[in-house]
């Protein structure tokens, strides 16, 4: 009962029963979350692993294109390929559970293979790597991004449901059978008293 200020006397039962109440909704909601977090969090790892892979595959791709580019023209012959701007990314967000995190990502690109001045083939295809690369790890940023939201989450909602499970329920379920106790033997002794007082 350390920490509760609890009204005295039936006042006190009712606020008890009242809080026990929520507090046990609130564990049911807190729980309902947990299992959709998990869901959504284990489905957002494999999307995650899915897209590193791909990431990882469209890098090395990218740089075997490259050196042979490299090999073939020079370094002056990737350098004419440079597109003009950068690339451009946008995020597409969505919620589960109150969670917002990264649901997809566009990456816009600034120039088509075809636009750039190509001294070879592989320089060509030097570019179509890379133009992949930057595609997928801007795939694997967002899918990384995603499963690190839903994981504080859920870990913070886990926290809340154990304090609930753990120590403020029990606490209120202690309280309130100490004060129906009270309450009984107050109810007892006035019941005895009122008897010897009117000699039934």
């Amino acid at each position: 009962m350390a920490g509760l200020r609890v009204p005295p006397g039936r006042a006190g039962r009712l606020w008890l029963r009242d809080r026990l109440g929520l507090a046990e909704h609130g564990l049911s909601l807190l729980e309902k979350k947990l299992t959709l977090l998990e869901q959504e969090r284990a489905r957002l790892r494999l999307l995650a692993e899915h897209t590193r892979h791909d990431w990882h595959a469209s890098c090395l791709a990218a740089r075997t294109w490259q050196l042979r580019a490299e090999l073939l023209g020079g370094r002056h012959s990737l350098q004419l390929a440079a597109p003009p701007r950068a690339a451009d990314a946008t995020v597409h967000w969505t919620t589960t559970a109150g969670v917002r995190y990264p649901n997809d990502i566009d990456c816009t690109l600034p120039t088509d293979p075809d636009d750039v001045i190509a001294g070879s083939i592989t320089v060509v295809a030097a570019i179509a790597a890379h133009r992949t690369a930057i595609t997928d790890a801007a795939r694997y940023a967002a899918a990384e991004a995603a499963v690190r939201s839903v994981d504080r989450e859920f870990t913070a909602t886990r926290i809340r449901a154990q304090g609930l499970r753990r120590r403020r329920i029990p606490d209120l379920r202690a309280a309130l059978a100490h004060i129906e106790l009270a309450l009984e033997e107050q109810e007892r002794s006035e019941g005895i008293g009122l008897r010897w007082a009117t000699g039934t």
